[in-house]
């Protein structure tokens, strides 16, 4: 039994069967490598040399460091995201936004201002809770690196102002 570790991924498989695992695709460590000096240097800053595992360079290893904050930063923002759009489909599904909209094209086409006004409520409801979201976006890229996962988005009392309208009551403006 061998450990090994894929030559492009760093992926390391410990106790396998080295002959399962080409050469040209895994190097097979030795004792060594696996308790390589410094011991405190992850796999991720380390490249293969030949048949040898190596710490990169500096260089290269602030790079390594810079996309690993940018990856965080973005996952982050995709987070907040989610979080913004699934409050807000809580309030209004996506057939009820369909149908939001659809009622917008009748009230504009038929001059009835009435409806028109209060759909736009919705959409400015929209609006107040997507800047607290780019608010949300713009601390993250502010924050250093080990703050970026304490970054929230405080939509509560933005609910709470929710206009709540229905398409049932703007059947009943529409006059129907």
């Amino acid at each position: 039994m061998a450990d090994v570790i894929h030559r492009e991924t760093l992926q390391v498989r410990r106790s396998v069967n080295a002959s399962e695992y080409p050469y040209t695709d895994w190097l097979i460590l030795r004792q060594k490598n696996i308790n390589r000096e410094p011991a405190d240097v992850p796999l991720e800053y380390c490249e293969i040399v030949g048949d040898e595992l190596a710490e990169v360079s500096p260089t290269d290893r602030q790079i390594i460091a810079a996309q690993k904050i940018e990856t965080a930063r973005e996952n982050k923002k995709e987070q907040l995201t989610e979080q913004f759009t699934a409050a807000f489909a809580a309030h209004y599904t996506p057939g009820a936004q369909r149908a939001l909209l659809s009622l917008l094209d009748i009230a504009r086409s038929t001059n009835n201002a009435e409806m028109a006004e209060h759909i736009q409520k919705v959409q400015a409801w929209q609006i107040a809770g997507t800047a607290l979201l780019f608010d949300a976006h713009d601390a993250v890229d502010e924050v250093i690196s080990a703050e970026i996962d304490t970054v929230a988005i405080n939509i509560e009392d933005w609910e709470a102002t929710d206009p709540k309208i229905s398409i049932r009551q703007l059947g009943a403006i529409n006059g129907e």
